[in-house]
């Protein structure tokens, strides 16, 4: 009974409280000041957890480190990539000698195209110049004639026919032709040497002269010491009265005459001198030119031959395929005899026959390449193999060009795999395939990635 009015009476209580608490103003200025104001232990916590997580962030960016990755194309192929010959003229196949997946080895002809040159005649002629090519050694090196005729008669072992067909490389060979019988024309003459020994039999017959001359100069002077005192005699007794005056003009005539002819044999003698010295000089003209005129004609006979070999190369690089390696034919379209052909045209391509290992070729742009650096590792997205079904290729940075080229750097990239993918797939090899290669670059913290560009735009103001 009692707690039956003390809970009538709670409620009347809080009843009356309620109406009186309606004429209350909510508004005031007390009750929005007990209602605004936090309690600075909620502050204090609110600021430590937002400090906490601050830092603990700061510190994770610290810590956590990842790689910039920089995307480039990729080219994988071999060390010894396929080789393919390309069509510099317009014309016909006048000569195919291989078939498609045919062996090859290399410097064999693969296929002629139509020209004006007999194919045939030309590589004779090659293996002539081949031959020719130890004379011409000899020729020269050769120091004197006997060493240059003995390898100019070894020339007439190798026959060159002069009624080849070699269509625009005729002029050359004649050139050749011309130059090889001028220093064989030249050895065989021996014009300079004949010449030579003409002028040393003058000489030694000069000196024949020379000789009797001055013996004739040793006579004279003997009579002419003789005259003199002869002279000297006539002139005493002149002097005494002895002697009459036309006596003593007949003995002073006399010794002039002597002296005369002493003076001119001295003359004689001189100009005799005169005469070898210049004799002696026309030797050494003579030997001159002989090694001018030599030389001139070695140095010509090979330029020619130089020539002719160049123009031949010029010939099969327009219009004979040749090998340069060994290896298996693979023909990028069918081609037959007498099908025409036009520059620019894939002809065949060749699959060099040794193994050599798998190797990415790529183009690194010049931005960003400075984070690239031998040993990085690669991953190589190949577009014949879908990455996500086949895997990824691993490689590793081997070498990078050190200048550019159009604005990238050539880069390749070693395997060591080979062709085994990450899912363990080993995919098949066919030559040049295309796709995508992400370089892993060195990790970067976190924080400097937030750094680096505040310091650049500090360090640009």
């Amino acid at each position: 009974m009692f707690k039956k009015q003390k809970t009538e009476y709670t409620k009347s209580a809080f009843k009356k409280m309620s109406e009186e608490s309606e004429h209350i103003e909510l508004r005031s200025e007390e009750v929005q000041e007990i209602l605004g104001h936090v309690p600075p232990g909620v502050i204090r916590w609110g600021i430590s957890v937002i400090s906490a997580i601050v830092i603990l962030l700061l510190v994770a960016s610290w810590f956590i480190k990842y790689p910039e990755i920089i995307i480039s194309p990729v080219t994988v192929t071999t060390q010894n990539p396929p080789v393919t010959l390309v069509s510099k003229m317009n014309g016909k196949i006048s000569k195919l000698f291989v078939k498609d997946k045919q062996r090859i080895k290399s410097g064999s002809v693969i296929a002629v195209i139509e020209n004006p040159t007999d194919f045939n005649d030309v590589y004779t002629l090659k293996q002539k110049l081949d031959s020719f090519r130890v004379v011409l050694m000899k020729i020269q090196i050769s120091e004197n004639r006997q060493t240059a005729l003995y390898a100019v008669d070894s020339t007439q072992k190798v026959f060159f026919d002069e009624n080849l067909n070699l269509g625009e490389m005729q002029t050359w060979y004649g050139a050749f032709l011309k130059s090889m019988a001028d220093f064989s024309h030249f050895i065989h003459t021996d014009y300079h040497q004949k010449k030579i020994f003409t002028v040393q039999d003058q000489i030694a017959k000069y000196n024949q002269l020379y000789t009797r001359l001055l013996k004739q100069q040793n006579i004279l002077s003997e009579e002419l010491s003789i005259d003199r005192q002869q002279f000297s005699r006539d002139s005493n007794l002149f002097a005494k009265g002895v002697l009459a005056k036309a006596d003593f003009d007949k003995s002073k005539s006399f010794l002039l005459q002597k002296r005369y002819s002493f003076e001119g044999s001295k003359s004689t003698l001189s100009n005799t001198q005169i005469q070898i010295s210049q004799l002696q000089q026309s030797i050494f003209d003579l030997q001159q030119q002989h090694e001018d005129q030599n030389k001139q004609l070695k140095l010509a006979l090979s330029q020619a031959y130089e020539n002719l070999i160049g123009q031949i190369k010029i010939w099969e690089q327009n219009y004979v395929f040749t090998s340069p390696v060994d290896g298996i034919i693979t023909f990028t379209k069918y081609w037959n005899e007498n099908q025409n052909i036009l520059s620019g045209d894939k002809v065949v391509t060749i699959i060099p026959e040794a193994e050599s290992r798998s190797i990415g070729k790529l183009q690194l742009p010049i931005r960003g390449s400075g984070k690239v650096k031998t040993g990085q590792s690669v991953n190589i997205k190949l577009d014949n193999y879908p990455y996500m079904e086949y895997g990824m290729l691993r490689g590793k940075i081997e070498s990078i060009s050190l200048v550019s080229s159009d604005d990238s750097y050539a880069v390749e990239v070693s395997m060591p795999n080979g062709l085994l993918s990450s899912y363990g797939k080993k995919l098949e090899f066919s030559h040049d395939m295309k796709g995508t290669a992400e370089i892993i670059t060195e990790d970067e913290r976190l924080i400097m990635r937030f750094i680096n560009p505040l310091r650049a735009l500090l360090a640009g103001s």
